[in-house]
C-alpha cells in the first residue's frame, strides 16, 4: 500500500472536519466513535504505508473518555 500523498492526507483530513462539522448526529456514541479513531490515527498512525493495528480495547478506552459523560444519568455529574 502506498503512503498518500500531503494532499491526499489533507484531503482526508478536510472530509473528517467536514463529517464533524455538518453531520447530522442522532446519537452522540457515533460522534465519539469517529473522534476516538481520528484520535488513535494521529497519536499512533506511521508514515510508513503499515496498516495501523488497534484493538477494540485501545478505541474502547479513548470512546468512554468521550462518551461517559452521555452514558451517566443527568444529575450524577
Amino acid at each position: 500500500m502506498a503512503i498518500p500523498s500531503a494532499e491526499d492526507q489533507l484531503k482526508f483530513l478536510s472530509n473528517i472536519q467536514r463529517i464533524l462539522d455538518e453531520g447530522s448526529f442522532v446519537a452522540t456514541y457515533k460522534f465519539a466513535l469517529i473522534l476516538s479513531l481520528a484520535d488513535y490515527a494521529v497519536k499512533y498512525g506511521d508514515d510508513d504505508g503499515g496498516p495501523l493495528r488497534l484493538t477494540t480495547r485501545d478505541i474502547a478506552e479513548t470512546f468512554i473518555e468521550y462518551y461517559w459523560r452521555q452514558a451517566v444519568p443527568v444529575g450524577s455529574w
